[in-house]
């Protein structure tokens, strides 16, 4: 059904009287109770940050990175114990690996010197991958 008979009829199609769209990325951040924040959102192909203020993406501030990258690297990570992620199957274990134990602090900062100073693993299943 074309948008402008939506428009037209005061009752749409399934009782929907009111619809809000939004980024998926807006939506992530109002689940935590924020506004205004950046997220970071990754996938196998593309990684990009989105700066986000008042519920509101900046388009102009996105920053695009290679998402591919990330999760090689990642794959990288078992092979010093011994493990190894190449078929395209394990691919889809790292991107799980990369959507559990994956994370941005905050603060940068903090970040790094709490890194400093404690061993920081995080296990999943059969491997365990220390803070780099």
């Amino acid at each position: 059904m074309m948008a402008t008979s939506l428009c037209r009829s005061p009752r749409p199609p399934l009782n929907v009287f009111a619809m809000h769209m939004a980024l998926h990325i807006v939506l992530y951040l109002c689940a935590s109770r924020r506004t205004t924040d950046s997220v970071m959102d990754s996938d196998d192909s593309l990684s990009h940050t989105v700066p986000i203020c008042e519920g509101y993406a900046l388009h102009h501030a996105i920053l695009r990175l290679a998402g591919r990258d990330l999760t090689e690297y990642v794959m990288k990570i078992p092979t010093r114990s011994g493990c190894s992620f190449t078929a395209a199957a394990e691919r889809e274990i790292v991107w799980d690996v990369i959507g559990k134990l994956c994370y941005i602090g905050s603060d940068h900062d903090t970040e790094l010197k709490s890194t400093a100073e404690s061993d920081k693993e995080k296990t999943y299943d059969s491997f365990t991958a220390a803070a780099e």
